[in-house]
């Protein structure tokens, strides 16, 4: 509805001319939540740099801020971008398994995967109210919040694995530029830790934008399809 209100000749888009019309009145609404609109500013929420914002660019910086609905469900359902919420996806990190089938594990122990060997309370949905639904695999699923927390030790290998499997010794004159005492090529690396990042805000945003993406991609694909069979 802001959008809509501040987008005055009903383009679609805002213009900063628009924004600036409008933003004073906006501030004051969100008591002053919301930054200055300083050229810095815009040039953040123009990400694309086209000269104006759509609706997701608006969204994604204001709605968290603000505490306003993103209008993201029938995004979600028409896209499917995010996890559905009617899956029970493991939660145990790096395993595939995406839906908890009954089975027997070690012993005869009963309420484990039949597909990945997990208990079932890592697979059971955790529910949340928030319109952009965090994955199930974090430890908060509502509110605000941003938390580092240092991962278990398969995440460890996973990792070294990666490093191990990515590393290339090769040689490129800037290391002697950049390390003239000690120019030779590391023989590999070491993962010392490893720490998973769960912000809601930029969760949220990443969200929307992806969210904005594939629902742009769908309505195009639905153009063309309709253009082919005319």
């Amino acid at each position: 509805v802001i959008f809509d209100w501040a987008d005055q000749d009903g383009s679609g888009k805002l213009s900063r001319e628009e924004l600036e019309a409008t933003f004073s009145i906006i501030k004051n609404i969100c008591k002053d939540h919301l930054p200055s609109l300083t050229e810095q500013a815009w040039k953040e929420l123009d990400e694309d740099g086209n000269g104006v914002l759509n609706f997701m660019e608006f969204a994604s910086w204001a709605g968290p801020r603000m505490g306003l609905p993103l209008g993201m469900q029938r995004m979600i359902a028409r896209t499917d971008s995010l996890a559905s919420t009617k899956a029970e996806p493991c939660s145990v990190l790096g395993c595939p398994c995406e839906h908890f089938e009954e089975g027997t594990g070690i012993g005869g122990r009963t309420s484990v995967c039949k597909t990945c060997k997990h208990k079932k309370e890592l697979h059971e949905h955790k529910v949340s109210s928030e319109e952009v639904p965090f994955p199930e695999y974090w430890n908060r699923k509502e509110g605000k919040f941003s938390e580092i927390l240092d991962m278990e030790e398969r995440a460890f290998r996973e990792f070294q694995h990666i490093l191990d499997k990515t590393h290339q010794g090769k040689w490129t004159r800037d290391r002697t530029k950049h390390n003239p005492a000690n120019p030779r090529v590391p023989e590999g690396y070491q993962v010392v830790k490893v720490s998973r990042n769960e912000n809601s805000t930029t969760w949220r945003e990443y969200a929307c934008r992806r969210a904005e993406v594939l629902t742009r991609l769908h309505e195009e694909e639905e153009a063309s399809h309709k253009i082919t069979k005319y």
